[in-house]
């Protein structure tokens, strides 16, 4: 039979496995950012905020390892087009990190004539 190990030594092992996943994870998600926002410039955006807020929800409950994300896009691509029509050409761009990557997005796509 194997050598049980102590509490305190089960407790260290836990814990910096704990950070390297956080590490990982850290790396990943800066990739990640860097990733959307190329992607995004497909729309020519006269402004584009992406904001990463993972640390917020790091540990809540159905979180399977992909980064949240607050979207601004300001595009003339948007011009004439619905709230629904714009998610969906922004969807359809990052469709491929969804949900590995990107566990949750929350947009804000503006087109420049649309009223303030």
């Amino acid at each position: 039979m194997g050598k049980r190990r102590s509490f305190c030594h089960r407790k260290y092992i836990f814990k910096r496995y704990n950070q390297a996943l956080s590490q990982d994870f850290t790396v990943k998600l800066m990739s990640i950012d860097l990733e959307i926002e190329k992607r995004l410039r497909l729309f020519a955006p006269a402004e584009l905020k992406l904001t990463d807020l993972s640390a917020l929800h790091a540990g809540h409950q159905g979180h399977n390892g992909g980064g949240h994300f607050q979207l601004k896009i300001v595009s003339s691509h948007f011009s004439g087009k619905s709230q629904i029509m714009r998610h969906r050409m922004i969807y359809q761009t990052l469709n491929d990190l969804i949900p590995q990557q990107i566990h949750a997005l929350s947009i804000v796509a503006i087109s420049p004539d649309d009223p303030i």
